[in-house]
């Protein structure tokens, strides 16, 4: 009997429930406002800045011997000279070497004349063996000691050569425009060539290299002909240059490549080994995508799972992420520029759920 009444009265207010519900009495149940979460908005040009430090170096800097042996006789110029291509440093005593040159100049003109004399030796045998007075024997005997003659003025003529490039050579001179940065021998002290004697060192400061090393990661943002930002604090100096040089072997203890920036100096403003600060922007001629750390879930290794909003409806996406660096992470793939990832750190986000987004 209680059971009984109990259907009839359930069947009679799903009776009035439903009657309710066609005669629109009844509201239908509210829709559940979208969730307001934040998100940003994905761009290349959101990737960071490499910033490195290095060490400016003269674009040339040589240390100079000389080919031949000899005593310092005179030194021409001083540390901090700035000296042109081809000007004098310092030579050795000259005594020698000119003694060389008028030796060997000596053995030219008597070879001479014993090739001339030859000459006209060979001419005469020559014309006797037309009126055959002379045999064939007599003649080929005259051009033996004829070609000899040529040979020995051939050998002093070198050797004359020899002599005068020993004199100039006795000379040391710059092999371009550039600073003297040290004299490294005293008048009267002998240096031999072999081995060679460091005789003074010289550095073009006109321009520099900017050497540093990045860490393995920046490998990828870092190429050869980019351009880069160079601040020398020591002059208070702020210029551009240009990476002339990406190694691409890692130091095996520290796992950094070594990079070259090549910047200009014209007034030699800058001194060589200055320190200075380097600020390289990455290469967007491709696509590059960064987003905040805040917006990664469930990190693995080499990827993360993201929320991305589509018509206002989360959808959970897969990433492959790169490098990591002041909060971003390099997507390598599972996004594209100009999409929507939500960074707000809310545990109840799933997929489907509607969002309103605030993008920061």
């Amino acid at each position: 009997m209680f059971q009984c009444l109990m259907f009839v009265a359930w069947a009679g207010c799903s009776n009035i429930s439903a009657e309710q519900k066609e005669s629109g009495l009844v509201p239908e149940e509210p829709e559940v406002a979208p969730k307001v979460v934040r998100g940003v908005g994905i761009d290349a040009s959101t990737a960071a800045n490499v910033e490195a430090t290095g060490t400016a170096l003269p674009v040339r800097e040589s240390y100079l011997s000389s080919p031949v042996p000899g005593t310092v006789d005179r030194i021409y110029v001083r540390r901090g000279q700035r000296v042109k291509k081809g000007e004098a440093l310092l030579r050795f005593d000259p005594a020698g070497f000119v003694f060389g040159v008028e030796q060997a100049q000596a053995g030219v003109d008597g070879a001479e004349v014993m090739f001339r004399q030859a000459a006209h030796e060979l001419k005469r045998v020559g014309r006797l063996k037309e009126a055959k007075v002379a045999t064939g024997a007599n003649l080929d005997q005259v051009q033996a000691g004829h070609d000899g003659a040529h040979a020995q003025l051939a050998g002093a003529e070198a050797a004359l050569k020899r002599a005068k490039q020993a004199l100039a050579d006795s000379v040391l001179r710059a092999p371009y425009d550039g600073t003297v940065d040290g004299i490294l021998k005293e008048i009267g002290e002998y240096a031999p060539a072999m081995p060679p004697t460091m005789l003074a060192k010289i550095v073009d400061c006109s321009s520099l290299t900017v050497q540093a090393y990045l860490p393995e990661g920046d490998s990828a943002t870092v190429i050869e002909g980019q351009e880069v930002e160079v601040e020398i604090d020591s002059v208070k100096v702020t210029t551009k240059g240009q990476i002339t040089f990406a190694s691409n072997r890692l130091q095996p203890g520290t796992r950094t490549f070594e990079v070259r920036v090549a910047i200009a100096n014209p007034e030699e403003k800058i001194k060589a080994g200055s320190f200075a600060r380097l600020r390289i922007s990455p290469d967007l001629s491709a696509e590059q995508v960064w987003l905040p750390l805040s917006a990664l879930r469930d990190i693995q290794d080499d990827g993360a799972a993201v929320f991305i909003s589509r018509d206002g409806v989360l959808e959970r996406a897969f990433v492959q992420i790169g490098r990591r660096e002041d909060e971003r992470a390099e997507v390598l793939s599972g996004l594209h520029a100009r999409q929507v990832v939500i960074i707000s750190n809310d545990p109840d986000l799933a997929p489907g759920q509607r969002v309103e987004i605030k993008l920061d």
